[in-house]
C-alpha cells in the first residue's frame, strides 16, 4: 500500500521507504508522513541485539580451538557526545546500507544481524588460524595473547571497520570460553 498516510513509528524502529521501486528515504521513531506513491519496503529494529557465537578454527600447527563469544550489535556508528542521552541513536545511512545489503543477499531486512555476526566470526577465526598456540595463550611468548585487552580492542576495531559497509556497529565484544583438545589442555 502506498501513501498518503500519517505514520507513528515506535521507539527503536525505522522504516525503509521506496517510491516507484527505488529507495526514497529512511524515517525513524516518532511521527512521519508517507508521501504520495511512497510505500514501506522494510521495517527495521535498530536497537541493540546480543548474539552468542561459536567459532572453530585451527592454529598454524593444526590444533583445533573452539571459542565461545558474545557480541552486541546495532545499526549505526559509535556514539558521540551529543548522542549519549539518546537511548537508541538513529542513523539513516547505516539503516539504508543494512537494508540494501540484506535485500541484495536475498534476505529479509531484519537479517542484517546475520551478516554482522558472520563477519565477526570470520575475523576471529582468521586471527586464530594465523597464530601458533603458544602465541595465543602464553604471555611469555607474545604480548598480544588472544585474551589480552590490547588484542581484544584491536580485534573490536577491525570488526567495526569491516561492519561499516553493512551499516552495523559492534558495541561490545566478549570471549567467554575457549575449548582446547584434552591432550593439549593437559
Amino acid at each position: 500500500m502506498g501513501g498518503p498516510a500519517k505514520l507513528n513509528i515506535s521507539t527503536g524502529h525505522a522504516l525503509y521507504l521506496e517510491r516507484g521501486g527505488y529507495f526514497s528515504r529512511v524515517v525513524g521513531q516518532g511521527s512521519a508522513f508517507l508521501d504520495w506513491n511512497e510505500r514501506i519496503s522494510a521495517v527495521v529494529n535498530v536497537g541493540p541485539h546480543s548474539e552468542e557465537m561459536s567459532i572453530t578454527a585451527w592454529t598454524k600447527e593444526g590444533i583445533k580451538v573452539d571459542v565461545k563469544a558474545k557480541g552486541e550489535y546495532f545499526l549505526g556508528h559509535s556514539r558521540t557526545e551529543d548522542e549519549d542521552n539518546i537511548l537508541i541513536p538513529f542513523d539513516a545511512e547505516a539503516i539504508r546500507k543494512a537494508v540494501e545489503h540484506t535485500f541484495k543477499s536475498g534476505k529479509e531486512a531484519n537479517e542484517w544481524l546475520i551478516s554482522a555476526v558472520m563477519q565477526t566470526k570470520g575475523i576471529l577465526g582468521s586471527y586464530i588460524s594465523n597464530q601458533f598456540l603458544d602465541d595465543l595463550f602464553l604471555k611469555d611468548n607474545s604480548s598480544l595473547t588472544l585474551l589480552s585487552n590490547a588484542n581484544i580492542k584491536e580485534m573490536h576495531n577491525t570488526i567495526n571497520a569491516r561492519l561499516q559497509q553493512y551499516g552495523a556497529y559492534l558495541s561490545n565484544f566478549q570471549i567467554f570460553d575457549i575449548i582446547l583438545p584434552p591432550k593439549v589442555r593437559n
